[in-house]
């Protein structure tokens, strides 16, 4: 943890606070006519906290747990001379529990505001006795063993916030304005960070991991407003953001064991595992980062035709500084409303969305020596694998959306809705079913908003057709309980000299929880008894079908209100929740 940090707030706001001080003073001193007002507020106060849990950071997840009696403070002032404005106030509890804020305006020719925000939040630490779910009394070899390296270690991060607006007013351009947006963000602490070990994941460990993270953000934009109120107007902004992201906490390690490759057959199954290579390693590297994107956003409305549209053009690039990835992607949104026709609202829309991410080489240096009892080198015993190799993004995607909605009130307290939405994702180099790199999805909604009487009514339908949903493909083949559904024989298997990431391939059924049709309905109604006394119904059924299985849900609740006093007000609600689910998949639990 950074201890210069925990100050850096308060040192700030006393800087600034000075300043603000003598700005109205400054700025108005030969105007005697000027009006001067400042309120100032001071509260101060003791807070006494007693634990007696050991993990008392579940019910206090961002609190300061530090137990005995601590002082608290906060402040607050506001004021103005003529044209001039100031506010200010501040919060302090703790070293790792304060926050700030200032805010000075100069004749609405200059703007400047300034925030800090420090607070503390409390992680989990995962013993790890959880591991056995693929332990079985018919055969138990199968185990997950842990190492906890940090045991009993709490866990916790310290996050501290900057931000600086400044905004400049540009006479020369109608309605225009100047800006410039800093933020940053301080991480630091410690989390647990876990990793596989051994010859393979049967092995698992914890280590502590440092967190001393910091992300800057820079942000120059400009705004010009053209036309008048009742009129034809446009509104313009430009904006670029700068992103920075590093981490200074220091790498965890782990000591590997050897890969050997490959096996013998009919020996242990465990010789062609290639992993790390005998050797302490670092893992759980977070990378710098950098982050650039433009946006140009245009708004526009006219009054005489009751028409609005808004369109927005974003580029973005992020590249990894540690390995020097990049990925770009490019959208363009347009939306219009119109309100011309009495009682009828439409707004449509329309989105798309390019993604170029980099693919990886993937390369590290394979065995070469001849071990007798492994059966040659691993590149003799696998002639047909091609290394190292190229592993195309499968970020890369084209995304396309567009949408259509109407509204209509019928009479005053009875109005319809409906609405259609397309959406198409095409992936460059990622097939979620043998030879598709699309999905789509089509959306349709109707509804009905009533009031008969006192009672207020709601009731929508939903339903979607998804062509091709998101899917493991070619999960499941044929032979054993998790093979049951394909129509082609595994030709070797893992013990039989077959590389284990091909064994995944063999399979021919593709499975998937993500459903293809889904009908929704969803109604609920409010009868007012009194005017302190409500009650309300609520239905929700779901249907779904499935590559796999399919699922139903009913949902019936109620729910009663009652307000005896404008300051207090108790709600007694019970909900039935019936889900019946279906949906068979083959699960790599051990290796595939």
């Amino acid at each position: 943890m950074k201890k210069k940090n925990k100050w850096i707030g308060f040192s700030i706001f006393l800087a600034f606070l000075l300043i603000g001080v003598q700005m109205p003073a400054l700025s108005g001193a030969e105007d005697e006519a000027s009006v001067s007002e400042f309120d100032i507020e001071v509260k101060a106060g003791f807070e006494e906290v007693a634990t007696s849990d050991l993990e008392s950071h579940k019910v206090g997840e961002y609190e300061v747990m530090d137990q005995g009696i601590h002082p608290t403070f906060e402040f607050s002032a506001s004021g103005n001379k003529g044209d001039d404005y100031l506010e200010f106030r501040g919060h302090f509890l703790d070293e790792e529990e304060q926050s700030y804020y200032l805010d000075v305006d100069f004749r609405r020719m200059v703007r400047q505001s300034f925030e800090y925000d420090r607070f503390q939040h409390w992680l989990d630490h995962d013993p790890l006795n959880n591991l056995n779910a693929v332990y079985s009394p018919a055969d138990p070899h199968i185990v997950t063993h842990h190492t906890d390296y940090d045991m009993g270690k709490d866990y916790q991060i310290i996050h501290s916030e900057i931000k600086s607006k400044t905004t400049i007013a540009l006479p020369f351009i109608p309605g225009g304005e100047l800006s410039f947006d800093y933020r940053k963000e301080m991480r630091d602490g410690h989390r647990q960070s876990l990793t596989m070990s051994k010859c393979t994941s049967c092995h698992v460990q914890s280590h502590s991991r440092e967190i001393a993270e910091e992300t800057e953000d820079y942000m120059p934009s400009i705004k010009a407003r053209f036309g008048k109120a009742r009129s034809a107007q446009l509104a313009l902004e430009y904006s670029y953001l700068y992103r920075e992201f590093k981490e200074e906490g220091a790498t965890p390690t782990n000591l590997y064991d050897e890969g050997i490759n490959p096996r013998k057959i009919g020996s242990k199954p465990f010789g062609d595992r290639l992993w790390y290579q005998n050797q302490e390693l670092e893992y759980d590297q977070v990378p710098k980062m950098d982050k650039q994107v433009h946006t140009v956003k245009a708004k526009g409305s006219a009054p005489e035709i009751n028409t609005s549209l808004f369109a927005a053009y974003v580029n973005s690039n992020v590249k990894n500084r540690d390995v020097g990835i990049e990925t770009d992607s490019d959208t363009a949104s347009v939306r219009i409303s119109n309100t011309s026709i009495p009682g009828l609202a439409l707004d449509a829309g329309f989105r798309c969305m390019e993604i170029r991410n980099d693919d990886v080489l993937v390369h590290y240096q394979l065995p070469t020596g001849t071990n007798p009892t492994y059966s040659g080198t691993y590149q003799s015993y696998y002639p047909d694998f091609e290394w190292p190799y190229t592993r195309k993004s499968a970020l890369s995607r084209h995304d396309y959306r567009g949408d259509l909605k109407a509204r209509y009130t019928i009479r005053p307290g009875l109005s319809v809705y409906g609405s259609y939405e397309w959406k198409q994702i095409d992936r460059d180099d990622y097939e979620v079913a043998e030879g598709e790199t699309e999905t789509q999805t089509d959306t349709y909604k109707v509804g009905v908003n009533a009031r008969l009487g006192p009672v207020r009514t709601r009731v929508r339908y939903t339903y979607q057709d998804i062509d091709d949903q998101f899917a493991s493909s070619t999960a499941n083949g044929q032979g054993g309980a998790c093979e049951a559904y394909g129509t082609q024989g595994i030709t070797g298997n893992w013990r039989d000299g077959i590389q284990y990431y091909k064994f995944w391939d063999t399979r021919t059924q593709d499975m998937s929880n993500l459903p293809e049709k889904r009908h929704e309905i969803v109604a609920n109604a409010t009868y007012p008894i009194r005017h302190n006394l409500s009650l309300t119904g609520n239905y929700r059924w779901v249907d779904e079908d499935t590559i796999s299985g399919d699922g139903v849900v009913n949902m019936p609740s109620v729910s009663l209100w009652y307000a005896p006093h404008p300051k207090l007000s108790f709600m007694l609600s019970g909900m039935y929740d019936d889900e019946t689910r279906e949906s068979r998949i083959c699960i790599p639990v051990f290796n595939g």
